[in-house]
């Protein structure tokens, strides 16, 4: 009997982890992106934090500017509608496709995104790290060109 439940229980376990990572791994399609990285991060994004019971206002925007390739881009981030928002110098990396970014806000919180996409959106995920370390996921959402 006691064999049986251990086995059982055992077997959900499987079960349960190979579901989620199936679930997890068709979330995001991890396309390459082998064109020039501009031609994806060019346009308005917008999207929240993650912020669970913290206090921090969570709908952000950033706006990337249409410009030369470059690896730092001039960029518009904060939260719409308040002070809290101004330019942002926004760094570019790319690694076999990948393309990420980061920078800081002007608060001094650092924000480290990769470039994904889920169905035909594209998105920014990554993290939202608070000036003091504490990190919240956060995702961005392109809206326009």
């Amino acid at each position: 009997m006691n064999r049986q439940i251990v086995l059982s229980f055992g077997w959900f376990i499987i079960l349960a982890v190979t579901i989620g990572a199936c679930a997890s791994a068709g979330y995001y399609k991890n396309d390459r992106f082998d064109n020039d990285p501009i031609s994806y991060l060019v346009g308005e994004w917008e999207g929240t934090i993650n912020a669970g019971e913290s206090s921090l206002s969570t709908f952000r925007k950033l706006t990337i500017y249409p410009q030369s390739a470059n690896s730092t881009l001039s960029a518009h981030y904060g939260i719409p509608g308040t002070r809290w928002q101004g330019p942002a110098q926004v760094y570019v990396e790319t690694f076999d496709g990948k393309i990420g970014i980061r920078f800081r806000t002007g608060s001094g919180s650092r924000i480290d995104l990769w470039l994904a996409r889920i169905g035909n959106d594209l998105i920014l995920d990554g993290t939202f790290n608070t000036p003091s370390g504490v990190p919240y996921q956060f995702m961005l959402t392109k809206k326009r060109e």
